[in-house]
């Protein structure tokens, strides 16, 4: 194929790496997402709850970049998300504004003073603009994972992880496991 199609090749690739339960088509229309939203059983419907009712947290593109939803019909700016919070949940764009500020006061934002608490980002996943970079205090753990996206330390093991992924998976079992058990001691070892 040639490199103006790689993109839709890329894709193919994805759905039919899916096998019998890829679906045939996706409706992406504004409606049927919006319906999603309001839809109990939905996947997403608790995340987009808790950013219009707690956190913002939303993912906008600047116009005129080549980030893919700078234009209708997918146009990913704040007005948009808010849209979905009134249409979906009836809530206001000044009611999502408040609840952010509640919440930043509440968990203290980037100065959460919270203890036993590891902050883990991927290098290249552009949520971790919205993270704890720095350690607070010292019973809080920060940990940048270099050339990893969005949680890929939480996916299953796979023959080609990649070693930062891996080494971050060993740096969460042991803190964590130090927190509910304690430290490894010489006995443990042997």
């Amino acid at each position: 194929f040639d490199k103006q199609d790689a993109p839709r090749q890329s894709l193919l690739t994805l759905f039919q790496s899916l096998g019998p339960q890829a679906p045939q088509c996706y409706d992406i229309s504004w409606s049927e997402m919006i319906k999603s939203m309001q839809d109990i059983h939905s996947q997403d419907r608790s995340w987009i709850w808790q950013t219009c009712t707690e956190f913002g947290f939303y993912q906008t593109c600047d116009p005129n970049t080549y980030c893919p939803f700078t234009s209708f019909p997918h146009a990913s700016d704040l007005d948009s998300y808010l849209d979905i919070c009134k249409q979906a949940y009836g809530i206001e764009g000044y009611d999502v504004a408040n609840a952010v500020i509640e919440s930043n006061q509440f968990y203290s934002g980037w100065n959460c003073n919270a203890t036993n608490v590891f902050f883990v980002n991927g290098g290249v996943d552009p949520w971790h603009a919205a993270s704890v970079l720095f350690p607070n205090n010292k019973e809080q753990k920060t940990l940048m994972v270099k050339g990893a996206s969005h949680h890929a330390w939480t996916h299953p093991l796979t023959g080609h992880d990649q070693e930062s992924v891996t080494e971050a998976r060993k740096d969460i079992e042991e803190i964590v496991a130090n927190w509910v058990v304690g430290p490894a001691t010489k006995e443990d070892v042997e």
